[in-house]
């Protein structure tokens, strides 16, 4: 259990780490800040997996599974 909440704050930090690297520079903190709020508020309320699910869907047609690699 303890182990599976720290590879899931692994895999948040990994998100926000390409979330980071991937914004332009001339909107970066506004975006940053947007999307950092809508994740954290969707782990809150989902978890991390039906959170990454979530995401996934939104950029996807098929609802598939998620499988998270460590």
């Amino acid at each position: 259990m303890v182990e599976e909440k720290e590879d899931e704050v692994k895999i948040i930090k990994q998100i926000f780490l390409i979330i980071e690297e991937n914004i332009p520079d001339d909107c970066r903190e506004l975006v940053i800040r947007k999307l950092r709020d809508k994740l954290l508020r969707d782990i809150k309320e989902l978890g991390v997996k039906e959170t990454i699910r979530k995401w996934l869907a939104e950029d996807s047609e098929e609802d598939g599974e998620v499988t998270l690699v460590y």
